[in-house]
């Protein structure tokens, strides 16, 4: 018998085992090892995801500050910062970058 509060981790590597069943194996570690494993990259996966996401938000935003709002009379609208705005929540950064340079060329040719 321990003392309390002491304790002891026993590993039978015998076959067959000369330690109580009832106490933890080796193959309870390897299954405890495998579930862990599989935990920690299933929070990987999703750190992951909240680290492109703010990315992704990021690059967004860096693009509608960037975007120097054309000259024409749509910059003077109220509706046109909205319109930029609603554009950058619902599409990727990509397609926001592709639009606002669209918007801007188009404006430049206008002028």
């Amino acid at each position: 018998m321990l003392p309390e509060g002491n304790s002891r981790l026993l590993v039978d590597l015998v076959v067959p085992y000369d330690i109580d069943r009832a106490l933890l194996d080796v193959d309870y570690f390897d299954v405890l090892a495998r579930e862990n494993r599989s935990v920690k990259l299933d929070e990987l996966q999703k750190a992951q995801q909240i680290v492109q996401d703010c990315v992704e938000e990021a690059v967004k935003k860096t693009a509608v500050r960037k975007f120097q709002a054309p000259v024409g009379a749509a910059r003077t609208e109220p509706w046109f910062p909205k319109m930029i705005f609603y554009l950058k929540d619902v599409l990727d950064s990509a397609q926001l970058q592709q639009v606002l340079k669209r918007i801007a060329d188009t404006e430049a040719e206008d002028a």
